[in-house]
């Protein structure tokens, strides 16, 4: 039951306190009953005081509501008193700033694979001076980071946004290490000594294949990780690279500079 409105709560629901009053919190959110009444026990054990629900207003209108909610007591009934914010435009937003990145990648990646390709294409003919040869590199390197970028681009969307939900697959993060560093030599023109793998667990041919976790984000961590240290770095100081594993499952990556 509602037991009070206050003004705002009139005027954003579209009914005086009267109706309000007269009302059932299910009337007005648009989870079946019993979701809604189970939502309301997780106020009263004290697990969750933060929600994101619909609510219908008097006009029909579904608004997009976040609830903030506590149990108190007054005079001698336990009621749940809850602050709701109306971020209908704010998720209206977020779809457009979805779908216009959704287009981006979708028209940017064709283009992009053929400006990854070309090079190696490219550098299948003899003629070619070293230099050459090592541009080319670059220009494809270039590319291939971009693409992961982009391909990543909706995953950290969603990380910032508190909806990212672990998908995780198969992937050898040993073998994705040893790509990031190809990259980075590649993209930042700089000799493979620039970096040290204790151990030498990527050179003895080690493998984790099977590894579970998102390959796409672990890309993005890598190769911001190798940027940073190689960027707060003096032109000839070297990069170390510790890695460890436990049990398999877990991968251990710390970076000194």
């Amino acid at each position: 039951t509602i037991f009070d409105a206050n003004q705002a709560a009139e005027v954003f629901y579209g009914y005086n306190r009267e109706r309000l009053t007269a009302m059932q919190i299910y009337d007005l959110n648009v989870l079946p009953k019993d979701e809604v009444l189970a939502e309301l026990a997780k106020v009263r054990s004290g697990k969750q005081i933060h929600f994101f629900f619909r609510h219908r207003l008097a006009d029909g209108d579904i608004r997009d509501v976040e609830v903030y909610a506590g149990e108190i007591r007054l005079r001698g009934r336990r009621l749940v008193i809850s602050t709701i914010h109306d971020i209908s435009e704010m998720r209206r937003l977020e779809k457009i700033k979805e779908d216009v990145e959704r287009i981006v990648r979708h028209d940017l990646r064709f283009p992009l694979n053929a400006a990854i390709n070309i090079p190696f294409i490219l550098m299948e003919d003899d003629n070619l001076t070293p230099n050459q040869r090592r541009l080319l590199s670059l220009m494809a390197a270039a590319g291939r980071r971009m693409l992961v970028q982009i391909n990543s681009s909706l995953e950290m969307h969603k990380i910032e946004s508190g909806t990212y939900q672990l998908q995780p697959q198969a992937c050898d993060p040993i073998l994705q290490i040893g790509n990031a560093i190809d990259l980075m030599v590649l993209g930042m023109d700089l000799t493979p000594e620039r970096f040290s793998i204790r151990d030498n667990t990527i050179l003895s041919g080690k493998s984790l294949a099977g590894f579970e976790t998102n390959p796409l984000l672990l890309d993005i961590v890598l190769l911001n990780l190798l940027q940073n240290a190689i960027e707060a770095s003096g032109p000839d100081d070297t990069v170390g690279l510790d890695i460890s594993t436990e049990g398999g499952s877990v991968l251990a990556v710390a970076l000194s500079n």
